[in-house]
């Protein structure tokens, strides 16, 4: 045999061996998988079981006889009542109407029209999501895109097995991008309750090795549910561009996202709650207890209310309740809750709901509706960076009212979160009218479930109602977009309307200040043709550390832009999950609400100025060569500087950003 003969057969037998190898790893790997049927996913998405539940939450609603509640009788006011739900034992002496009493004597004063709140502190949203919890009386409906498993995950998790255990329906939707193999045991039990479902639309396969998702079916798992929103007794719903994490819900932690949320009441709540079952009942959610194996082998540990030495000062163990509120395992949670002296812990939280007084909420200010300041941490910035975070819009909020005890200097995650509680006394200002909600007509839209696997009809996609809004101003346009990926299409139309006269400016993150780099990338080349058309671009700087090369992690001390919306002329402003990227435009289910309210609208075109901006911003401009620069006042100097290099980024990050330009993969984006 020759030495060439010898040697192909060397290779052939390599490569053979190779290929053997991988298909037994691949083997390997699937049977990693959870047993679902052929390896893939199972034949009904909901049990008989998971069914009745559903069945359930709608009999809660069926009953169409109106009983006359006696705190409002004399008034005449008529309310829905269920007697067979439990209500929220708010303590003794304190009397707190249910959300449907209160709720009702607003809409009936403001019949055929919708109020709405904007929330803007991280700790404000979390600290309202955790009132209405605590006051839902029968359904919450949850809705989200990321749901983390940390301080501000389980807290939240918490609060819902507490509601569940009054009586409320609680319903869980997830997206299945971020539900990791972690979290998925604590659904699995949280699923137990009687009085709970969680379902996850468009899961993978795969729970342990989830690439292998990507690998075998990336048509399907591209495509996300990217909504976001919490309906409580189908009276109340928070929708708006955050999900669930410390990084959108506290302002204690390492990375911050600037957000926007808006509590809604009214007839636009009936169309959330109409989207919501739109995806409950889609054949692309499927229950908890259809994807995942029970749980074994699982010991309790530390069963007393001690925490153990990696608990100290974690908002899991240091709750207001000083229990071990929600432990690391849901399959303990029953034990440990069983343990929890209801009279006490009533009385705590009637205590801390008693403290509340007068002071403002949210968007409860005088003057602008839009708060204009990305506020960020104390303990994370220096004196001059107080004056120069901006917010959304104008904010006229009373800033004595918000502000922390004089004591707390750099208060815990659990400080925050309880002045936040107390300052809000939603239920007894909700029942006295005392929020001040703004009332305007409003369309709630949304995305239809089957935008996921591709049967929806192009026409029904939420960009396309966007576009025929935006299509038509006639002299102004302003974007708020954390991830702006205009693509050629979206580039031509805003040139258009800028040759056309209407004032366009648009603020996202910079590259220092973005938690997905690679955005950058559908971005960037675009911004010398939409500055030659005079469309006005706004930068929104990192607020701490330098983000540091493409080799180097972002600093863990930044604030990134998150929130998602726009106003045209001066008559509307949208609000929601959607960015303006090809992903949402085309891939994923977005929500969103567009208001009439000319109040708002101006505040946000009047915060998107060189002047409002200079501080939080790089203001872009093109010089006679046609070169970018980037102005901004300096926080150290308070003097106007300019970069001629885009800041933040050193040569790898260039080289990163334009080599991604190159690749056909901005439709991914």
């Amino acid at each position: 045999m020759s030495s060439y003969g010898l040697v192909s057969r060397l290779l052939i037998g390599r490569l053979l061996i190779g290929r053997l190898l991988m298909i037994v790893s691949l083997s390997a790997l699937l049977m990693s998988c959870q047993n679902l049927s052929d390896f893939g996913l199972p034949n009904e998405p909901h049990s008989p079981s998971s069914q009745a539940f559903t069945q359930v939450v709608y009999d809660l609603y069926a009953d169409k006889d109106l009983a006359v509640d006696k705190s409002v009788a004399d008034k005449r006011v008529k309310v829905n009542v269920n007697a067979d739900v439990a209500t929220h034992n708010q303590g003794q002496g304190l009397e707190v109407p249910t959300l449907t009493q209160s709720i009702t004597q607003l809409t009936l004063a403001n019949p055929n029209r919708s109020g709405y709140l904007s929330i803007i502190e991280g700790n404000d949203a979390m600290a309202t999501r955790t009132l209405l919890s605590r006051q839902a009386s029968k359904s919450i409906d949850v809705q989200y895109y990321i749901w983390h498993n940390d301080e501000a995950g389980q807290w939240l998790l918490h609060e819902l097995w507490l509601a569940a255990e009054r009586g409320v329906k609680v319903r869980l939707l997830l997206d299945d991008f971020n539900v990791t193999a972690n979290i998925d045991e604590l659904l699995w039990y949280f699923d137990q309750h009687p009085n709970i479902a969680v379902r996850i639309i468009n899961p993978m396969v795969c729970r342990n090795w989830r690439g292998l998702n990507y690998v075998a079916d990336f048509k399907r798992i591209n495509r996300r549910m990217h909504n976001k929103s919490m309906t409580y007794d189908r009276q109340l719903s928070i929708i708006g561009g955050r999900n669930i994490g410390n990084e959108y819900l506290s302002d204690h932690n390492a990375n911050q996202f600037a957000d926007l949320d808006v509590l809604l009441v009214g007839n636009v709540v009936d169309d959330v709650v109409l989207s919501f079952e739109w995806f409950w009942q889609s054949q692309l959610s499927y229950d908890v207890s259809q994807l995942f194996n029970k749980p074994v082998g699982k010991q309790m540990n530390n069963p007393t209310n001690q925490p153990t030495n990696n608990q100290q000062g974690n908002l899991v163990t240091d709750t207001i309740h000083n229990k071990q509120g929600f432990i690391e395992r849901l399959d303990l949670i029953k034990d440990y809750l069983d343990k929890y002296d209801d009279a006490q812990l009533a009385h705590k939280i009637t205590k801390i709901l008693a403290q509340a007084n007068d002071s403002t909420l949210i968007g409860d200010k005088t003057g602008g509706e839009l708060d204009s300041k990305f506020r960020v941490p104390p303990q994370q910035t220096d004196k001059s960076r107080h004056a120069n975070v901006k917010r959304l819009a104008d904010d006229a909020v009373n800033q004595s009212s918000v502000e922390a005890p004089p004591t707390l200097v750099t208060p815990s995650p659990i400080e925050a979160l309880k002045n936040s509680i107390s300052k809000i006394n939603l239920m007894q200002r909700l029942d006295k009218q005392a929020l001040a909600f703004k009332w305007a007509d409003m369309q709630y839209i949304s995305d239809v479930p089957q935008k996921l696997d591709n049967t929806a009809p192009t026409d029904t996609y939420i960009i396309h109602m966007l576009q025929k809004m935006i299509k038509e101003p006639k002299q102004k346009l302003s974007i708020i977009s954390s991830y702006f990926v205009p693509t050629k299409q979206g580039v031509d139309m805003l040139v258009k309307l800028a040759e056309r006269g209407v004032d366009i400016a648009i603020l996202t993150n910079s590259y220092g200040a973005t938690d997905v780099a690679v955005v950058h990338s559908g971005y960037a080349p675009w911004r010398k043709q939409l500055l030659k058309a005079g469309v006005r671009l706004y930068e929104l700087k990192p607020t701490k550390a330098e983000r540091g090369n493409f080799f180097k992690p972002p600093s863990v001390a930044t604030t990134s832009l998150h929130a998602k919306s726009f106003a045209t002329d001066d008559e509307q402003i949208f609000i929601g999950s959607f960015n303006f990227d090809p992903r949402s435009a085309l891939l994923n289910t977005e929500l969103g609400v567009v208001i009439h309210a000319p109040t708002m609208v101006k505040d946000m075109h009047q915060t998107l100025t060189d002047t409002a901006m200079q501080d939080t911003a790089y203001i872009l401009s093109l010089d006679e060569q046609d070169d970018i620069h980037w102005r901004t006042i300096d926080a150290a100097t308070g003097n106007m500087v300019t970069y001629d290099i885009e800041p933040n980024m050193g040569i790898f990050d260039h080289v990163f950003v334009m080599v991604l330009s190159w690749l056909p993969i901005e439709w991914l984006l």
